[in-house]
């Protein structure tokens, strides 16, 4: 569990590379539902398989992203400046 542990933390750089420039195109356009729904299954798919393999933080950061960007999906308006310290607080435990 341990190498397989090592090996999706080695993923980490590429996954926030991916979770920036979603969040770039989300900001720049203000409704791309396209990027906000890949930045959810990205987002979803870290609170599910962070505490898998030992991280709990990112799981936990994760998953409160998640209500916020699933509301946002949900209403069809995206709380901008919550969905972005949420998002903060993911990119931390991936750099942790």
């Amino acid at each position: 569990m341990k190498v397989l542990g090592e090996k999706y933390a080695n993923q980490f750089p590429s996954r926030m590379v991916e979770i920036k420039s979603l969040w770039v195109k989300i900001a720049d356009k203000e409704s791309d539902r396209d990027a906000l729904d890949e930045l959810y299954r990205l987002v979803h798919g870290l609170a599910g398989s962070g505490a898998t393999f030992g991280f709990s933080q990112l799981s936990e950061a994760a998953k409160q992203c998640e209500c916020v960007l699933l509301a946002g999906i949900d209403s069809g308006s995206l709380e901008f400046n919550d969905a972005k310290t949420k998002l903060d607080t993911v990119l931390e435990a991936l750099e942790a």
